[in-house]
């Protein structure tokens, strides 16, 4: 009998468990799928993502700061497209809108969309954290239709062609 209790208090735990971990998971999706994206962030620009390497043999541990993210993108929209004046939206989970005009986007040769979203993309993804698999988007300031996406988590590139 006593061992009876006792097995049932351990599937009662188990079963908590993992009620929690689904529950976890369920959240952790609903947030990163549907909420994060099309939320503006009350904070602003994410904050500097600090990683810390771990010891190895005779090598300390060490602690890198990656610089703000913002700075970061802002220099390669720079690079990419200097006469452009973006407009940055920043989103909950580290996502990132970047409102341009339609004609300055047009202005790169169609051949060079990809390569140059993914510049842009790559600048912003490398100091920000991927706990919530952050997108940056290129938008039409007016329409805001997306010309062109880049996933950090996958790191695809979409451009979006007219038809």
């Amino acid at each position: 009998m006593a061992q009876s209790k006792a097995d049932n208090s351990a599937a009662g735990l188990g079963c908590l468990v993992i009620l929690g971990l689904v529950a976890g998971g369920l959240w952790w999706a609903g947030y990163t799928f549907f909420y994060a994206p099309g939320r503006r962030s009350e904070t602003g620009a994410p904050p500097e993502v600090v990683k810390t390497t771990s010891a190895s043999g005779s090598t300390p541990a060490s602690t890198i700061h990656l610089g703000p993210p913002e700075a970061a993108v802002r220099a390669a929209l720079a690079a990419a497209m200097p006469d452009v004046d973006p407009r940055l939206e920043f989103l909950e989970g580290s996502n990132l809108d970047i409102y341009v005009n339609r004609k300055e986007f047009e202005e790169i040769p169609f051949p060079d969309r990809s390569a140059t979203v993914e510049k842009i993309g790559q600048a912003w993804c490398e100091k920000v954290d991927h706990t919530y698999l952050p997108v940056v988007q290129i938008r039409d300031i007016k329409t805001g239709e997306v010309f062109g996406k880049f996933s950090c988590t996958t790191e695809h590139v979409t451009i979006e062609e007219k038809h």
